[in-house]
């Protein structure tokens, strides 16, 4: 692999990683932090190494976290919840 190539992969790796470890993420803000200064080139060059676009991958984070936090919190009352006055 010539080392160009190695470097934008690279740096696509950690674009990646940052928008899965952080889903709130600006999708801009995190290519730019990596050196990505054409956001058209970083999209395509993305969605070639990893075969989804960036907001398909912070969308995916995203519904995982919010699945996962469902499963924490347990399931939800169906109807109206009542209380009994102490």
């Amino acid at each position: 692999m010539p080392p160009a190539r190695y470097l934008l992969a690279r740096r696509l790796n950690q674009v990646r990683r940052d928008l899965q470890a952080s889903p709130s993420l600006n999708i801009t803000d995190a290519a730019l932090l990596r050196g990505f200064g054409h956001l058209g080139r970083f999209s395509q060059h993305y969605y070639r190494l990893f075969g989804e676009l960036p907001s398909q991958t912070r969308r995916s984070e995203l519904t995982g976290h919010q699945e996962a936090l469902n499963e924490m919190s347990g399931p939800r009352p169906s109807g109206p919840v009542e209380f009994e006055a102490s």
